[in-house]
């Protein structure tokens, strides 16, 4: 029992002296708090003492050795002496945060830094760190090869660039930056910057405006002032992003089959617009389902409203039926049935979505026409193409009287 008593004792002795600051002397109840402290009021004196107990992540972007730190004010003292690089550093008061946002946006700062970290304090006070986006912050190579490597290349240096921008927004609203301006291991590419806010508003007022990606792709390759900006080199992929961002194609789900499902329940529930046809992908996880004559793979969607309704019951004595095939990215295919109206002009009265382009998948088409209608369609001249199908699916389901009506096929 006197080794035992003997042992925590001096434990207890090593575990006070590791609780004292050492420039103070002054005696803490937990190593967080002295370490608070020490950040606080000598970071320093301390920052050396507490380097040794920190995981060293920030790496020099000079030195080719891979030199690291723990603490940010360990890398800007190391630049200082050692690379004998000027670091310029300064700390602004704003009253508001909109004030600091306005500010932040000047000199490309809002697309040269990125948001790190953001941390609420105990007393209310919330801090948002954001560092240079050319910084490799992690300090360490990820083994996860999920993504792609850019054909570009990373923008990511070797090592952890200085700048960096720490605010703390006070409870009554101010904020405090901490402005480190100078970069280190870097040049200023345009390659590394995004699209700010003002770019990406201007293009997304455009998108919904109806431009096409084209015309805007045009448009911003025109160089203003003989400097060439971030805009300039827009692609189809910074469009393709900000139309997910600002949900500019008012998808309902990221998923394009629960997108659908809701559309189509939307259609009918309306009364204005009908879709008396829907076959969802079976093996779908959340909506899939089984049709009669169709695989569970299979995907229809058939769509007639009531100006196309009335239309057919009024003008049915021409029928015309034609395939779109391959323009879109499922390389589905689109049928489309036209009636000639009053005008002697084409008339659609049905369209029908669907991955098969055989005859079955025209004849459930139809059939479900029919069901919709209520009565079969006497029609007395039939207009496709080459493809029989779709006069073989029509006589199939549309003329099964007894005698049948007399029909006339016309192809084009």
């Amino acid at each position: 029992m006197a080794i035992d008593s003997q042992y925590f004792c001096r434990e207890n002795q090593q575990r006070k002296v590791s609780l004292v600051c050492q420039v103070c002397q002054k005696e803490f109840s937990s190593t967080s708090t002295k370490n608070r402290h020490c950040r606080k009021f000598h970071p320093e004196s301390c920052v050396e003492s507490m380097e040794s107990t920190q995981t060293k992540r920030i790496m020099c972007p000079i030195c080719p050795e891979d030199e690291r730190f723990s603490f940010h004010i360990a890398l800007i003292k190391h630049l200082t002496n050692t690379h004998n690089i000027e670091i310029k550093q300064s700390v602004l008061n704003f009253r508001n945060l909109d004030e600091f946002t306005t500010w932040k946006a000047l000199d490309n700062r809002e697309v040269n830094y990125a948001c790190h970290t953001r941390n609420k304090l105990l007393n209310g006070a919330e801090t948002i760190l954001y560092n240079c986006n050319r910084s490799d912050s992690k300090g360490f190579k990820t083994l996860c090869h999920k993504r792609g490597i850019k054909s570009g290349g990373s923008i990511r240096i070797h090592g952890t660039c200085p700048s960096r921008i720490f605010i703390t927004i006070f409870t009554n609203g101010e904020v405090m930056a901490k402005f480190t301006e100078t970069h280190v291991g870097h040049e200023d590419e345009l390659r590394s910057k995004r699209l700010s806010k003002s770019e990406q508003n201007y293009i997304v007022g455009q998108l919904v405006a109806g431009v096409t990606n084209d015309r805007i792709i045009q448009d911003a390759r025109k160089i203003n002032n003989d400097k060439l900006e971030r805009i300039n080199l827009i692609t189809r992929g910074d469009l393709s992003y900000l139309i997910r961002k600002y949900n500019i194609d008012k998808k309902r789900n990221a998923d394009d089959m629960v997108a659908t499902a809701l559309k189509i329940e939307e259609w009918n529930s309306q009364g204005k617009n009908h879709a008396f046809l829907f076959k969802k992908i079976a093996f779908h996880e959340i909506l899939g389902e089984s049709y009669p004559g169709l695989r569970d793979e299979d995907f229809a969607v058939g769509y007639m409203n009531g100006i196309m309704e009335k239309k057919l019951r009024d003008f049915k004595r021409v029928i015309c039926i034609d395939g779109t095939h391959g323009t879109n990215r499922r390389n589905w295919d689109l049928t489309t049935v036209l009636i000639k109206d009053e005008n002697n002009m084409g008339f659609p009265i049905a369209f029908l979505l669907t991955n098969r382009l055989d005859q079955i998948i025209q004849e459930i088409f139809f059939r479900a026409l029919q069901i919709r209608l209520g009565e079969t369609v006497e029609a007395e001249y039939i207009m496709s193409d080459d493809d029989p199908k779709y006069y073989n699916a029509w006589t199939k389901v549309m003329c099964t009287a007894s005698p049948p009506p007399p029909l006339y096929m016309a192809r084009y």
